[in-house]
């Protein structure tokens, strides 16, 4: 019996301040794996391993989104490890240096891909190039990208107020809005 959901955050690249293009990229790389006070991101994958449960955090222009699919009777553990990681992420320093190392190496490849060059001149052409549509993320923005930043970020998008959180599979409503209300419940207000 397998359970699977979302939560999606009205939090994307396009709220990252205008002189930091990258920094949603970077924040998320972070937050997957920087762990958070309760356990590291080693041990969070470790976690997620054992129980055979996938986690991913990906961002689009205009919101994060959180799946996560797992065994129905590991719902509430999965869940309080999503809650913990949002309530208070450690953003910790090696995992913000090998995210940036992991974004600076994906902007290098870009050179090289005609398609990925094209889409960008295409944006700036039709948005405008001092447009938040028409940035790109540079080896110089991601590289003044600092730990700070990342945590001013998550304090200004990641509420409760921005959340909207689906599950699906093997859980009554009653049990799902428990474990939920449990695992996101201590998210801030953040205002819309």
């Amino acid at each position: 019996p397998l359970v699977s959901g979302r939560l999606v955050f009205e939090a994307g690249t396009l709220r990252e301040p205008k002189t930091q293009p990258g920094l949603g990229d970077l924040y998320v790389e972070a937050l997957r794996e920087g762990g958070c006070s309760s356990f590291t991101g080693a041990e969070l994958n470790a976690w997620l391993d054992a129980h055979a449960a996938q986690l991913s955090i990906a961002m689009t222009e205009d919101h994060l989104r959180i799946e996560y699919s797992c065994l129905a009777e590991d719902l509430e553990g999965t869940l309080e490890r999503i809650g913990a990681l949002l309530r208070s992420p450690s953003f910790a320093e090696q995992a913000v240096e090998v995210a940036r190392m992991q974004l600076l190496t994906g902007i290098a490849r870009a050179k090289d891909d005609s398609t990925q060059l094209a889409d960008q001149a295409m944006k700036r052409l039709l948005l405008g190039a001092s447009t938040r549509f028409g940035q790109v993320a540079t080896a110089s923005t991601v590289a003044s990208i600092r730990t700070e930043d990342l945590r001013a970020y998550h304090a200004t998008n990641i509420g409760i107020d921005r959340l909207l959180m689906g599950i699906t599979g093997d859980v009554d409503l009653d049990e799902a809005r428990r474990i939920s209300t449990a695992a996101v419940g201590g998210l801030p207000v953040v205002g819309l």
